[in-house]
């Protein structure tokens, strides 16, 4: 029988590791699994928790990754798995019942899997409104192709892990992080299996502020991508002078957007990310060794 493994990355989670835990703890499946929490360089006692939930029928390992970044903390986890089957999830979500089954039913040698994420279980329609959320995810096939398996709600072998080298820590906390694994997974041959039946409450970080620092992390980030070997396939440019004409539309555009909350929000969320890509740019042409490091 194929190993199964479920790898939470986790910085200072306490008040929501116990959640996702216990959902995990509560999966309707005859697929044995185990969990690794990985501790990012947490300071509020979250390894301690991860630790409190481990026992004979559902054993939890604590692997620490002192290195901050999401993808440093995925690799870890990874890299600690025994050979098989890895299921990724975040500290701040919950997965539903069956989740492990659906998932890793779904993955083989020749496939990874994607599962759905749910919106309106965690958060608020005010939250929801200001992030643009439908009421759950949909699976968008593109030609030429781009990724959008989530992060926290994704399944792969650790063969494909190791084939392809992994996910690259220069994208770690940004958006498109854990898509660049799967583009260069993708140009290797491998396929993605959307799995709605896999399904995940998903945790936006409510207001305004948290909406205009994500989607100017993903901005400056996504030029980085670009450069990376998964991002080489992408269709299209995020060329200074694209993204400025880009703005100059939004401005133009600005009345038509300023009616309604939902719309605004769409035009603050745009502007931002072309903002972040333009100091992404920047960051990379005048400090190249500094953005690199990053």
């Amino acid at each position: 029988m194929t190993h199964v493994t479920v790898v939470i990355p986790a910085l200072d989670a306490t008040a929501t590791l116990s959640a996702q835990l216990t959902a995990l703890q509560r999966q309707r499946s005859d697929v044995a699994f185990e969990v690794i929490v990985v501790d990012n360089g947490s300071t509020d006692g979250t390894a301690q928790l991860a630790r409190s939930f481990d026992r004979p029928d559902f054993p939890v390992r604590v692997v620490t990754e002192h290195r901050r970044g999401i993808n440093y903390a995925r690799n870890s986890g990874v890299g600690a798995a025994e050979p098989g089957i890895v299921l990724l999830c975040d500290a701040d979500d919950e997965v539903h019942d069956g989740w492990v089954h659906a998932l890793s039913s779904s993955v083989d040698e020749g496939h990874w899997a994607g599962g759905r994420v749910d919106y309106t279980g965690l958060n608020s329609e005010q939250t929801r409104l200001i992030w643009g959320a439908p009421a759950s995810s949909t699976h968008r096939v593109s030609e030429p192709y781009v990724d959008n398996t989530f992060g926290g709600n994704c399944g792969f072998t650790t063969r494909m892990w190791i084939a392809i080298g992994g996910f690259d820590v220069r994208l770690s906390g940004a958006g498109g992080d854990e898509n660049e694994m799967f583009m260069r997974a993708r140009e290797a041959g491998y396929q993605m299996r959307w799995v709605p039946e896999a399904l995940v409450d998903y945790r936006l970080r409510p207001g305004l502020r948290n909406l205009v620092r994500d989607r100017y992390r993903r901005g400056r980030h996504q030029t980085r991508w670009e450069k990376t070997p998964g991002g080489a396939h992408l269709a299209g440019t995020m060329r200074p002078i694209d993204t400025l004409g880009r703005m100059a539309k939004l401005v133009i555009l600005l009345p038509a957007y300023a009616w309604t909350p939902q719309r605004r929000y769409q035009w603050v969320g745009s502007f931002s990310r072309h903002v972040g890509r333009l100091v992404g740019w920047w960051r990379h042409r005048v400090f190249p060794s500094v953005d690199a490091s990053i």
